[in-house]
């Protein structure tokens, strides 16, 4: 009986978890004479997504975590927040550069860690995926992105 009530207790629990998508969004950006690297950086300033590591070199751009103030599960047995950040990945292409945008998220137990521009110290565990509204906060991201550096259009990463 014990056992059964574990499991069914385990299913009720996983039934009223939100589902994690790990869909990045794609699109095409032109080319152009500027360094496509620095361009993405600077759309994703002016979106509102602050970057803290631009590596022209290697074509990955970081922004700063932030606390997204949504309550998800625990950790270490405390109420856990989810903290997301931005990770934009650029590939050159004859055609021009492919713009690969994603989200990066943990959950941390709240009160207990801290949040500096390109680490999360403390208690955090890694989601593998992205909650409905973060998912669509990043698709709106990548719209942004995209229109800003007049690009093809973005497309979900399935």
């Amino acid at each position: 009986m014990k056992a059964s009530l574990t499991i069914v207790t385990a299913m009720t629990l996983a039934a009223c978890m939100p589902t994690l998508h790990d869909q990045p969004v794609q699109f095409a950006a032109p080319v152009s004479g500027t360094d496509p690297v620095t361009s993405v950086a600077q759309a994703l300033a002016a979106a509102g997504a602050t970057p803290v590591v631009v590596d022209s070199r290697v074509g990955l751009i970081q922004t700063r975590w932030e606390d997204t103030g949504f309550g998800f599960g625990y950790v270490q047995r405390e109420p856990a927040t989810i903290v997301r950040r931005y990770v934009a990945a650029l590939q050159q292409t004859p055609q021009g550069t492919i713009v690969t945008l994603r989200g990066e998220a943990q959950k941390c137990a709240q009160g207990g860690f801290s949040v500096g521009d390109t680490d999360v110290r403390g208690p955090c565990e890694r989601l593998s995926g992205l909650i409905d509204q973060h998912q669509a906060d990043l698709e709106v991201l990548g719209q942004r992105v995209q229109e800003s550096l007049g690009g093809a259009r973005v497309s979900i990463v399935r």
